[in-house]
C-alpha cells in the first residue's frame, strides 16, 4: 500500500543548552540558594501547586464544553456516535498507514456531496512548523506576565505536557470525485495558504485510492442558530471577513463558485471567519437550495468572471436581512429562474439574459414587468409592513439603508456594474465600527484561555 503526501512539514531542529563554567561567585549564589530551600517548608510547595493543576484540569473541561457548544457538529464528544459513523471511523484509521500515531479521531462535524469532515486531535503537533496556527499566533501577540514564579524544572514540565490540545479538521474525499477535482481543489487550497480568511491546507495524504486533506479546525455556529439575532453591525463584521476572503481568492484569478454559509465558518464569539471550501466543478450550479444561483449559470453562460461570487454574497446578505433561510428555495434550475424573475421583474431580466446571449420569454402571470424593490421585500419580510400599535410602518433606520445599498450594489444583474471584492471592502457599510469592540491591552484582568477561532 503505497502513500503520498503534500505540503511538507518542516521538523523543529533541537537545540543545545549551553551552561558556562560556574565561578566562584556563582558558586556562592547556589550555595545560597540551597540553603534558602531547605528552610522552606514543603507545605508550601504543595500549596502552590495543587491549585494550579486543579485549575488546568478545569480549563481543559471548559474548553471542551466550548467547542462542543460552538463547532456546530452533530454530536458532542461526550456522546456515542452512531454504528455507522463509528465504523466509518475506524475504516478511515486503518485505510492510512501510522494514522492513530499522528491523529485522534473525535467525532464527524460535517457531510456533503463529495466529501465528510472529522474532528481530531493532532497527536503530532509539536514535531513540526505550524505556520497554520492562528490561535498560537494570536496568543504570542501580547503575554500577560507570570502571576507565579515556577519553583522547579519539574513543575515547568508538567505545565509544558499538560498544553491545550490541538485540533484539526479532517476532510474525507470520497472515491466517486474525479481525481481532477480533487487536485484542483488541493492546490488551490495550497495556493491560497498565506491568505486571509481563507482556511489553509496543512497536508494531504493518498493511500491506493483513499484521499484525505488536513485542514485547521476552525470554530464555528451554524448560521441557522445566529443569523436572525444579526444587528447591522453584525453583518459589516461578518461580510467584512466573507469579502476579505474573496478579494484575496480573485487577486490569485481564481473563482470560488460555491459562497455559501455552509462554507464559511463564522463564529460570532469571536466575529471571525474563514472560507473553507473552494472551485466547484466548473459548470455545475450549487447545490444547496441552489439559493447562490446566478443568472450567469441559469442561462448557460460559459464565460463566467468573479462577479459570480458577488452575487452569491449578495443572497447571503438577502438571506439575513430579511431572515428568510433559505431565501431562494427551488428544486432545479427552472424554479431558480423563475424566483429571480419574480423578483426582479421580466424587464431586467430580458436585459440580463440578452448580456449573456439569450432570449428570456414567459407567459406566467404572476411575474410583473417591474418586479419588487429589494427594501420593500425585507420590510415584508420582517413583518415591517403592517406597522406598529399605532398603525404606522417601520422604516428602516440609516444603517439598515446602508446595508439595503450594498446589497443592490452586489445583486446588480449587470456583471460589470455589480461592486468588486475590493471595492465592497471600501464600502460605507463594510467600515462601519463594532461599537462593542474591546481592545485588550497589558494589564487588563483576561483569561489566557480564552478561545480565538480554533477549537
Amino acid at each position: 500500500m503505497e502513500t503520498a503526501t503534500m505540503g511538507p512539514a518542516v521538523p523543529r531542529q533541537p537545540f543545545a543548552i549551553h551552561e558556562d563554567a560556574p565561578t566562584d561567585e556563582i558558586e556562592m549564589v547556589d550555595e545560597s540558594e540551597q540553603q534558602t530551600e531547605e528552610v522552606r517548608p514543603e507545605s508550601e510547595d504543595a500549596v502552590g501547586e495543587e491549585p494550579e493543576e486543579e485549575e488546568m484540569e478545569e480549563e481543559e473541561e471548559e474548553e471542551e464544553e466550548d467547542d462542543d457548544a460552538s463547532d456546530g457538529s452533530e454530536s458532542s464528544d461526550g456522546e456515542s456516535a452512531p454504528d455507522h459513523v463509528t465504523q466509518d471511523m475506524e475504516r478511515l484509521q486503518r485505510s492510512f498507514p501510522g494514522f492513530k500515531e499522528k491523529y485522534r479521531l473525535i467525532k464527524r462535524i460535517g457531510e456533503g456531496t463529495f466529501s465528510t469532515v472529522y474532528k481530531a486531535e493532532d497527536l503530532a503537533y509539536d514535531t513540526y512548523v505550524n505556520n497554520w496556527d492562528f490561535e498560537e499566533k494570536e496568543s504570542v501577540k501580547w503575554t500577560p506576565p507570570p502571576v507565579k514564579r515556577q519553583r522547579n524544572r519539574d513543575h515547568a514540565a508538567l505545565a509544558d505536557t499538560r498544553r491545550r490540545p490541538k485540533f484539526v479538521a479532517i476532510k474525507k474525499i470520497y472515491v466517486t470525485s474525479s481525481p481532477a477535482r480533487i487536485y484542483n481543489e488541493l492546490e488551490l487550497l495550497h495556493v491560497l495558504r498565506n491568505c486571509a480568511s481563507v482556511c489553509p491546507l496543512i497536508t494531504a495524504f493518498r493511500s491506493t485510492d483513499q484521499v484525505v486533506a488536513i485542514l485547521p479546525y476552525f470554530r464555528h455556529a451554524d448560521f441557522r442558530d445566529y443569523f436572525r439575532q444579526m444587528t447591522v453591525v453584525d453583518m459589516a463584521i461578518y461580510f467584512r471577513s466573507l469579502f476579505a476572503a474573496l478579494e484575496a481568492v480573485h487577486d490569485a484569478k481564481i473563482l470560488h463558485r460555491d459562497i455559501k454559509p455552509t462554507n464559511f465558518l463564522y463564529d460570532p464569539s469571536s466575529k471571525r471567519g474563514f472560507s473553507s471550501t473552494l472551485a466547484s466543478p466548473k459548470g455545475r450550479a450549487p447545490t444547496q437550495g441552489r439559493a447562490s444561483a446566478t443568472r450567469a449559470i441559469l442561462f448557460k453562460c460559459t464565460e463566467q468572471t468573479t462577479k459570480i461570487d458577488i452575487w452569491s454574497a449578495g443572497v447571503i446578505l438577502l438571506t439575513i436581512l430579511s431572515r428568510r433561510f433559505p431565501f431562494f428555495n427551488s428544486a432545479d434550475d427552472v424554479e431558480a429562474l423563475i424566483e429571480i424573475t419574480t423578483i426582479f421583474g421580466s424587464k431586467k431580466m430580458k436585459a440580463a439574459g440578452l448580456l449573456h446571449g439569450c432570449v428570456l420569454e414567459t407567459t406566467i402571470p404572476t411575474i410583473g414587468l417591474h418586479g419588487f424593490n429589494l427594501e420593500k421585500i425585507i420590510l415584508w419580510s420582517t413583518c415591517r409592513t403592517d406597522g406598529d400599535k399605532e398603525g404606522q410602518g417601520q422604516p428602516l433606520d440609516a444603517d439598515e439603508k446602508l446595508a439595503v445599498e450594498f446589497l443592490n450594489r452586489c445583486m446588480d444583474l449587470d456583471p460589470s456594474k455589480r461592486i468588486s471584492a475590493s471595492e465592497a471592502l471600501e464600502h460605507e457599510f463594510l467600515r462601519l465600527p463594532d461599537r462593542d469592540a474591546h481592545t485588550v491591552q497589558p494589564g487588563d484582568d483576561v483569561d489566557d484561555e480564552m478561545d480565538i477561532v480554533q477549537g
